[in-house]
């Protein structure tokens, strides 16, 4: 099968369904904003198409690789007590939404930059691989972008025309571009459909924005293969964390809840017991059968089944709520930090922590 599929004479009547004459525009005006790219307007669809008209579109395999990213201010960093080489950088995008940007030896840093406390960094990540659902969300990244005003930075595939895959951007190559490899080496291979860092300054308001690029750092790996011979992502066994080792503030949870396994909800949650790490945090939890409620202390409560966590005089809501599970009582492992306040509720390293 070819790796773009072609939908022919299906469309034509649902165009008609919608209302604006830029249902069908592109709108990626936000597209790369955190680097500072000239933001693109959005194209109107002729209102003259023809109601008996058949119409082709090709549609790029949902399969093919996708950047994420994520931009923010690092607030705290920290390193890895089990793999070598492996930091954390907990950042705030300007809305104040945390994130943890996680980067091993594997991750290419571009012009190998010093990253502090207060630096503006991008991580960009596989958009397609699993992930936890944890709060606040944790990206193993494939590259990191120190942020600076004097560049543009995209990280994408880019096609034979050297077209993004988001097409948004394309490249128009001159002898003055510097194209190397991670190490540093000239690169002189294909660059289409290979993971590319490419660096520019200014870029057209067409679509695609063109420019001619400073610098094209080519990702070390093989050529992406066809579509078609790529794993199904979305056949991928969501990741386990039932054998996953609970530890609080360092320690594991007593041997009496042992045999309690952590485990993904429905939503894609971690969900782990509640007794067993609030108890080793040091506080009295009280359970009232009648009203399916549960009580921490004197000033935290909630009812099973409800994504409302009352502290105080303060309401709080997860995403998700409260289940019984193998006979007690599980919260996302949000809830010992946002209602708690711990520090650090998180799944690292392959173990559950929470101090």
């Amino acid at each position: 099968m070819n790796s773009k599929t072609i939908i022919a004479g299906l469309l034509s009547a649902s165009l008609l369904t919608f209302s604006s004459p830029f249902a069908f525009a592109a709108d990626i005006s936000t597209l790369n904003s955190a680097n500072g790219e000239v933001p693109i307007s959005a194209v109107p669809i002729s209102a003259e198409i023809a109601t008996d008209v058949p119409i082709s579109i090709e549609i790029e395999d949902m399969n093919k690789f996708v950047f994420g990213s994520f931009t923010g201010t690092v607030v705290s960093i920290s390193e890895s007590e089990h793999v070598k080489g492996m930091k954390y950088y907990a950042v705030e995008n300007e809305e104040k939404a945390p994130a943890t940007i996680v980067v091993t030896s594997d991750t290419y840093i571009l012009d190998n930059e010093e990253i502090s406390v207060g630096s503006k960094i991008t991580g960009y990540y596989n958009a397609n691989a699993p992930m936890i659902m944890i709060y606040p969300p944790q990206y193993s990244t494939e590259v990191v972008v120190v942020e600076r005003e004097d560049r543009n930075v995209k990280v994408d595939l880019f096609d034979t025309d050297y077209v993004s895959s988001d097409n948004s951007l394309k490249l128009n190559i001159s002898v003055d571009t510097v194209i190397v490899s991670e190490n540093g080496e000239v690169f002189t291979g294909e660059l289409a459909d290979r993971k590319l860092v490419v660096v520019y300054g200014p870029s057209t308001r067409s679509i695609p924005a063109q420019t001619t690029p400073e610098k094209i750092v080519v990702l070390d790996e093989d050529v992406i293969e066809d579509a078609d011979n790529q794993e199904d992502v979305s056949q991928v066994a969501p990741i386990d964390v039932s054998n996953e080792k609970i530890l609080v503030k360092d320690q594991p949870v007593s041997s009496h809840y042992a045999y309690v396994s952590a485990y993904i909800n429905a939503q894609g949650i971690v969900m782990v017991p509640l007794r067993a790490i609030a108890e080793s945090l040091g506080h009295e939890v009280a359970w009232d059968n009648d009203l399916k409620r549960v009580t921490i202390d004197s000033d935290i409560s909630f009812t099973i089944g409800t994504d409302s966590f009352a502290k105080g005089e303060k309401t709080i809501e997860l995403g998700t709520a409260p289940e019984i599970s193998q006979d007690r009582t599980f919260v996302p492992l949000s809830f010992f930090q946002q209602v708690i306040g711990t520090d650090v509720a998180d799944v690292i390293d392959g173990q559950i922590i929470v101090k």
